[in-house]
């Protein structure tokens, strides 16, 4: 179940191990048409992809994160996919300071949010449905700074 998108037609590696997004496999238990989920997955990490742009963010790799596709800058975390339950299907984690979270969440609480779990962490939740490619460059844009500052 929600092994990869081969069933999408495509011939790309699994998008996550079974054991992962238990908020996607939540929403299989509560009725959601599993084909649905698997849209909504591919569509996340298609976003996140998207992101990658290695002239735009030297230095900034695919890898994983607590077993989900990550962006990372010399190790260091800046966009996942949520595994945590808490998180909304379809959304991404953006590694970004305090300050910038209170004015993401105050400027669009539809787009941005935050659980009670990623409370004390430098990062917001973002409804990747509601936003646009440039805006996820911005962000990873902000999370690039963010990140490789905290390094400095």
């Amino acid at each position: 179940m929600l092994s990869g998108c081969k069933t999408l037609g495509c011939t790309c590696e699994p998008l996550l191990p079974n054991n992962v997004s238990r908020s996607l496999q939540s929403a299989v238990v509560a009725g959601e048409e599993e084909e649905s989920i698997r849209m909504r997955l591919f569509m996340s990490i298609g976003s996140l992809r998207l992101l990658h742009n290695p002239d735009k963010n030297p230095g900034v790799e695919e890898s994983t994160a607590y077993g989900s596709p990550a962006l990372k800058i010399q190790g260091k975390l800046l966009a996942f996919l949520p595994a945590h339950r808490s998180a909304e299907p379809g959304s991404l984690v953006v590694r970004v300071g305090f300050d910038d979270r209170a004015e993401l969440l105050a400027a669009d609480p539809d787009v941005y949010y935050v659980t009670d779990h990623y409370l004390n962490y430098t990062s917001v939740l973002v409804r990747l449905s509601r936003v646009t490619p440039d805006v996820l460059r911005d962000l990873l844009g902000m999370a690039h700074k963010f990140v490789t500052a905290r390094r400095a």
